[in-house]
């Protein structure tokens, strides 16, 4: 028999890493997260198209 154990580690264990990656890259909507936007299928999709835009 095998244990597993899982645990969301970015915002747990090590802080949010979008904060930064707006910052390095000056897309300030980056900077949202599940805190801000609680709807995943969103937040991922806006993402995605700001990565598109820029």
């Amino acid at each position: 028999m095998q244990n597993i154990a899982c645990i969301d580690m970015e915002g747990v264990l090590i802080p949010e890493l979008w904060p930064q990656i707006a910052e390095a890259t000056g897309i300030s909507d980056l900077a949202i997260t599940t805190r801000e936007e609680p709807d995943y299928a969103r937040l991922v999709n806006r993402r995605i198209e700001l990565s598109n835009f820029k």
